[in-house]
């Protein structure tokens, strides 16, 4: 497959060379979450063609945004080099420009722990200072959250996730917050039509921790 180039002496077409062809920047966002299999990717990417996703991480690797991993006979990795991690902050700007923008496509189709790179997006670390939550939202796939002392981590997949937390959310990172956009009032093991199980103060203070637009 040819890969097409703008042919301009300018560094944003340049850029777009790179990472503007239809589904590269979906994987470099699947990558920012967690290193992935090929599998993962294409389970994360319903749509894209197999020969197409071969393409995409070969032109990435070529160009120095992903590295590839095979231990022993085992299906390769693939994860963001330091190079491609320089992008996560350009995509968690996309995302705050879309929130601004308000505007949504037609289509519900949403992975769980697409909502990842929402929260870092709205993260607020001075919040979540001296806070030691582990919040479990048991959508597809299964995420566990853990803020500790203004930092955020996470795990996905339930193979990786630990069955105890502090709070289980029985929905997905969307519907939680979505919720509490629209008004919702956590309590009583409910926000909204969405059910938790756990100490409602530590729900409300993982909810603080986040910035107002991801709450309003």
């Amino acid at each position: 497959m040819t890969h097409r180039s703008y042919a301009q002496d300018c560094l944003i077409a340049q850029a777009l060379d790179d990472i503007g062809e239809r589904w590269t920047l979906l994987i470099i966002r699947e990558l920012a979450i967690r290193p992935c299999r090929y599998g993962n990717l294409q389970k994360a990417l319903p749509g894209i063609g197999t020969n197409l996703l071969a393409e995409r991480l070969k032109h990435l690797r070529r160009i120095g945004l992903i590295s590839q991993q095979r231990i022993g006979n085992e299906h390769p990795t693939y994860r963001l080099t330091e190079t491609g991690q320089a992008l996560i902050p350009l995509l968690l700007d996309i995302i705050r420009w879309q929130w601004i923008r308000n505007r949504q496509n037609e289509t519900t189709y949403r992975q769980n722990h697409w909502g990842i790179l929402g929260l870092q997006a709205f993260f607020r670390p001075e919040r979540a200072q001296k806070l030691d939550l582990r919040i479990r939202f048991e959508d597809s796939p299964m995420v566990l959250i853990h803020i500790r002392d203004g930092q955020l981590a996470w795990l996905v997949d339930e193979s990786a996730v630990p069955v105890t937390a502090d709070v289980n959310v029985m929905a997905s990172i969307f519907e939680f917050f979505s919720a509490i956009r629209a008004g919702a009032r956590i309590r009583d093991g409910r926000v909204g039509d969405v059910q938790y199980e756990g100490p409602t103060q530590t729900l409300v203070r993982f909810a603080h921790c986040f910035h107002p637009p991801t709450l309003s």
